[in-house]
């Protein structure tokens, strides 16, 4: 039941290239955020059909839509732009390509469209957590009529980072049509630990995973890694969800750079395919 994904981007921008790889690693899932440095929201038609020819080919499918909804910047930020039309600094502009989301997702044949919350970089405040409740309303709403699932992300900047952010938006809305997409490496960003009760908390809303991995740097930075070779406990925190019968999709981020680039991403996927396939392995 466990299915495996990936961002092909995270390899690089040549999308056909990336396919052939992950086609050797036996990857099935394609999360679709960008190709050809651009967006997948601002694909053409041309553009649209040809990353799905190239998808029919190798035989795949679509595990999500990723976009920036939502991740932006609230409307009294000092850095809000609003009418830039700028993912990031426009919020209204971004709330409205929703309706292009759930277009793709439809083409692309997926429930799941990936999403954020406001930035945090000017302080956290409760009248901005309102709005971003009532903005998600709305979002939710469109996705009702349309059979489709916001997938939130929580990012260690935003609003939406620690445990108990993420079961006040979830438990607020209680809706199969939201659900959270758990990202263990931006939470370890924040904070050194996610408990068997923290689990116990917010473990029945997650969806979707983002399947990353931290190191400590010297005075405690936190840095990027290949899945597998950082401080998070992910045989142990996996190990809870798949007991539980999580049916969801595993989405590999390796977030590399450098010349070794591909074959680190490679090797963020091999790692997570051999921890799964051991923890399914011990409870069979």
């Amino acid at each position: 039941m466990v299915k495996i994904a990936t961002i092909p981007n995270e390899f690089s921008q040549d999308f056909e290239n990336v396919l052939k790889i992950l086609n050797e690693l036996d990857i099935k899932y394609l999360e679709l955020a960008s190709m050809w440095n651009k967006s997948i929201l601002d694909l053409n038609q041309e553009e649209e059909n040809r990353v799905k020819k190239i998808i029919n080919e190798y035989g795949m499918k679509t595990s999500a839509i990723q976009t920036q909804i939502m991740k932006c910047y609230p409307k009294d930020s000092q850095y809000a732009k609003i009418g830039s039309k700028d993912m990031h600094l426009d919020l209204d502009f971004n709330k409205s390509r929703i309706d292009r989301a759930i277009e793709l997702a439809d083409k692309f044949e997926t429930q799941n469209i990936v999403c954020y919350s406001y930035f945090s970089k000017n302080g956290i405040t409760e009248k901005n957590w309102q709005n971003l409740i009532n903005d998600y309303e709305i979002l939710i709403n469109k996705c009702e009529k349309r059979d489709k699932i916001l997938v939130l992300e929580n990012e260690h900047d935003t609003y939406v980072a620690l445990v108990d952010d993420i079961y006040r938006i979830m438990h607020h809305f209680e809706s199969k049509h939201l659900r959270h997409l758990f990202d263990t490496g931006n939470l370890f960003k924040r904070v050194n630990s996610f408990t068997y009760n923290d689990y116990q908390r917010i473990g029945k809303y997650i969806g979707y995973w983002h399947v990353k991995d931290v190191r400590k740097m010297i005075f405690g930075r936190k840095v990027w890694t290949v899945f597998g070779t950082g401080i998070i406990p992910s045989k142990e925190i996996f190990t809870w969800y798949l007991k539980d019968g999580f049916d969801g999709f595993f989405s590999a981020e390796p977030h590399q750079a450098g010349p070794n680039r591909i074959e680190l991403c490679e090797k963020h996927i091999k790692n997570l395919k051999d921890l799964i396939e051991s923890i399914t392995s011990s409870l069979n």
